[in-house]
């Protein structure tokens, strides 16, 4: 997370994300991110998902 706030939810679980905490999401994990506030995250997936372009 570069600034702002986000709920991250991973296999039910919900937590709030500030600045500089990373979340982690396995794969094939059921998860969503709702916006708390206005801000900027970057997301990487690894290995590159082909089905998402």
């Amino acid at each position: 997370m570069i600034e702002g706030e986000l709920e991250l939810t991973i296999d039910g679980v919900s937590q709030n994300v500030r600045l500089g905490v990373v979340g982690i999401v396995p794969s094939n994990v059921r998860h969503s991110v709702k916006a708390l506030t206005n801000g900027r995250a970057i997301i990487i997936d690894h290995p590159v998902r082909r089905d998402f372009d």
